[in-house]
């Protein structure tokens, strides 16, 4: 049965990814056995998430948080997936390709920095590291207190070297991934309105979390 995904789903994800952006990780057995590991993924996200913190705490401009989490994040994959994958994405955003960009782009970015910025932000503990031929996992598990409960949540991070650099392409809350729940609520809004229809709940979706 293919669970029901919303644009409400879809924030609260990217709520979530933004909550792990946090604090420098604890890092614990990583690696697996008889794998050779590619240089630079780990690396990346933990030195991020170390000058994120050190941005936040610093209370550092919101541009300069901003440009840290922009380079950590292949915002153009992103929506590329969403629409189905680099085969058919231009056929189906045109002629309004780069408004598509720049929403998706805005919305995941203010979702990102908003949530990092607020208090009672919580832990990220890396748990494990899974090194393939074309991407790298780094499984993680956030804690934080809300209501005087302690809360776990599992989020996984998939990045890919893409120009020499690393970057996030997929996050797994719980299980779920974000670029899936992307894909699916996009392609049912185009398949309803086409490209037009899209756009229209991106702004409104947008315009709704300032």
């Amino acid at each position: 049965m293919m669970e029901v995904v919303t644009m409400r789903n879809i924030i609260v994800a990217a709520a979530l990814l933004g909550g792990v952006l946090l604090h420098s990780p604890v890092v614990h057995g990583l690696g697996e056995p008889g794998v050779t590991e590619r240089p630079g993924a780990l690396e990346t996200f933990t030195s991020t998430q170390a000058e994120l913190t050190a941005l936040v705490d610093a209370h550092a401009p919101a541009k300069d948080v901003q440009a840290l989490v922009d380079g950590l994040l292949d915002y153009r994959f992103i929506m590329q997936a969403a629409l189905g994958g680099p085969a058919q994405y231009e056929a189906r955003c045109a002629p309004r390709c780069d408004e598509l960009q720049a929403l998706l782009t805005a919305l995941v970015r203010r979702t990102y920095v908003e949530r990092i910025t607020t208090s009672g932000r919580g832990t990220v503990e890396v748990v494990a590291h899974h090194v393939r031929d074309k991407a790298t996992k780094i499984d993680t598990r956030v804690r934080w207190v809300e209501q005087g409960q302690t809360k776990v949540v599992s989020v996984d991070y998939v990045m890919h070297e893409v120009g020499g650099r690393w970057l996030v392409r997929d996050l797994i809350t719980e299980g779920v991934s974000l670029a899936k729940n992307y894909r699916y609520e996009l392609l049912r809004l185009h398949a309803e309105g086409g490209i037009d229809l899209v756009i229209t709940r991106l702004e409104r979706k947008l315009h709704e979390s300032r």
